[in-house]
């Protein structure tokens, strides 16, 4: 669908656009069957490939690897360096006020709920049935799992992943490349990076080395 809060929104039609990430992966499946392929031809683009990739064959890339953040950096690292072009979809149902800006290359599930003066930075994944709150930043490449609901004026750093029904109070920042387990509370700002927090309160349980 095409809004007015898309930064870099490519034009609505029968769009050649491409998922970067592993055929077999049940969220590229998702996608496939989510975004109308009466409006956009859809291809799947294994993250080797992708690197190889100097022009773009496509009107539009989305990164769609979830599971390795350090390898969602780098493809993202490698989609800016080419000036690759970026492709968003929101789904019909989601909800998403006026003044929010959504970057490029972003998906906005289904019933996902956005609210006013948010701002979602490029290569996010909203997921269904995700809320978040007036005043919020999601920050690059970061992914909000199902159900994830973010209090207002939050600050989510880069690469951060927070998995179902995991949940922020308000008015906290939490450290890039921070993730949140599942149906955890984060009621503090995170400020160290490469943390798995888990529990409510939600409390660092692993340190996540980078590769």
């Amino acid at each position: 669908m095409c809004k007015n809060y898309f930064k870099n929104m490519i034009k609505i039609e029968k769009n050649k656009i491409a998922l970067v990430g592993f055929p077999e992966a049940i969220f590229i499946k998702d996608m496939i069957n989510q975004i109308p392929q009466d409006q956009y031809d859809i291809s799947v683009i294994c993250p080797d490939d992708f690197f190889n990739l100097i022009k773009s064959k496509h009107d539009g890339y989305m990164i769609c690897v979830t599971r390795d953040m350090q390898l969602r950096a780098r493809l993202v690292e490698h989609f800016v360096q080419q000036d690759l072009p970026g492709f968003s979809f929101v789904h019909p149902s989601a909800v998403i006020f006026p003044d929010v800006v959504v970057g490029g290359g972003c998906f906005v599930g289904p019933f996902a709920f956005i609210a006013s003066q948010a701002q979602v930075e490029d290569h996010c994944l909203i997921n269904p049935y995700v809320m978040v709150s007036h005043r919020c930043t999601i920050s690059q490449g970061s992914i909000l799992q199902p159900g994830a609901m973010i209090a207002g004026s939050t600050k989510i750093g880069r690469y951060c992943k927070l998995n179902f029904k995991s949940a922020t109070l308000d008015d906290i920042s939490i450290a890039n490349f921070t993730e949140v387990g599942a149906n955890s509370l984060v009621t503090k700002t995170i400020e160290e990076e490469h943390g798995v927090y888990v529990g409510t309160p939600a409390r660092r349980v692993k340190h996540n080395t980078p590769e």
